[in-house]
């Protein structure tokens, strides 16, 4: 995989023209991808009909892609947080189609509360080694960082990140979405994760344990919805739901629909809010869809072990903290707005010098025509797309 050089529309690009992001009023993706080289390192990944950039700068991330150059991209980049990334602050919001993150958020054991802090907005914050200064590019594609954060219990956790960011061929491609029709407009990124504990300790269930976290950050659309398969031949522990939407509080059928094997949430950009899918009934796949873009995205990632711990990203205490979320979508309103496709590995359980990879492959497509899609969708959610489009009332 070699970067492109993006240099002919960098002095169009100034960093005003690159805040439209949010309007109608978008730059272009190639004068979005000249701006973050010029100001994030920003490397330029040609992919099936479109690409993507990733920045080592702003730690690892996969900030935007296109299935269409000549279009604006299609990730949530935010310029803003982008010029002042090296002031202090709780989050700087970079955006991003990928980033790198280590759970819990929640739980007893959550990385984003100080210990002893009640879960409230105004105290969260994100580790430093995952929010500011970049990661090493050691070869294409391959960035490196030692970390080190402590969780709401105390527990210190000591470790190595290694990042790869690749194209996959579209044989590989094909192998999730099927044939690829003539005409078809496409892009896919994949990263893999490693974690290695560089500590002396033991990471176990009494002083909690982390997890891989990645988290795309989408533009949303007034009639866009997030699409979650979920398996229906498991049922949970606690006999509850297959999909929680309580995070930020309880989900109308506005905002959270569940048919018999998946879920649609509304992914609008205009109401704060997130849902879940636990190890029990989480398939190694999701999936959004706009009408208005008709762009299809597709999230395969994993591996899944239904053996094992993974840990609660709600922010309660009570419960177990070890039988959490696989899966997440989140919607974010508010001046920045944009909604979330996440995966979690398990909760690592790592001896010192002991290791564990987390591998996502980001799709997107669009298609000539909504046989094309229907297709697209039955090979690679397993989900009937007369039956999403019903429930999500595309018609």
């Amino acid at each position: 995989m070699t970067p492109c050089r993006v240099t002919l529309v960098l002095a169009s690009c100034l960093l005003a023209s690159c805040a439209s992001v949010l309007s109608e009023e978008r730059p272009s993706f190639l004068a979005e991808a000249g701006w973050l080289e010029e100001q994030a390192e920003g490397r330029l990944v040609l992919s099936g009909t479109g690409g993507f950039v990733y920045s080592p700068t702003l730690q690892g991330r996969v900030m935007t892609s296109t299935v269409d150059l000549s279009e604006p991209g299609l990730g949530f980049v935010n310029p803003e947080a982008i010029a002042v990334r090296d002031e202090p602050a709780a989050f700087h919001n970079h955006g991003g189609v990928e980033r790198f993150w280590i759970g819990p958020e929640g739980s007893k054991f959550s990385l984003y509360f100080e210990p002893g802090v009640p879960f409230e907005v105004e105290l969260w914050r994100v580790p430093k080694d995952l929010d500011v200064g970049p990661m090493d590019e050691v070869s294409s594609g391959v960035m490196q960082r030692d970390m080190v954060m402590r969780n709401r219990m105390g527990t210190e956790f000591q470790m190595a990140v290694e990042r790869r960011i690749d194209a996959p061929s579209q044989a590989e491609v094909e192998a999730v979405i099927g044939q690829l029709p003539p005409g078809t407009l496409w892009t896919a990124f994949r990263s893999t994760n490693l974690v290695t504990n560089t500590g002396e300790n033991s990471w176990g269930r009494e002083g909690g344990m982390p997890c891989i976290w990645l988290a795309g950050m989408f533009l949303p659309g007034e009639r866009a919805w997030s699409i979650l398969p979920f398996r229906t031949d498991r049922t949970d522990p606690d006999g509850g739901p297959p999909v929680r939407g309580e995070y930020f509080g309880e989900l109308d059928e506005k905002r959270l629909r569940i048919a018999d094997d998946f879920a649609i949430f509304r992914t609008d950009g205009k109401y704060r809010s997130k849902i879940g899918i636990l190890r029990n009934r989480a398939r190694n796949v999701m999936g959004a869809y706009d009408p208005k873009t008709k762009v299809l995205t597709v999230v395969q990632f994993g591996p899944i072990d239904e053996n094992a711990d993974y840990v609660d990203e709600r922010w309660v205490t009570e419960g177990d903290p070890f039988y959490g979320d696989v899966i997440n979508s989140y919607n974010h309103s508010g001046p920045e707005p944009f909604f979330e496709l996440e995966s979690s590995s398990p909760a690592l359980a790592l001896a010192p010098g002991e290791s564990h990879a987390h591998e996502s492959t980001t799709m997107q497509f669009r298609f000539a025509d909504e046989a094309q899609l229907a297709a697209a969708v039955r090979t690679a959610l397993g989900l009937d797309w007369a039956e999403v489009k019903k429930l999500a009332k595309w018609d």
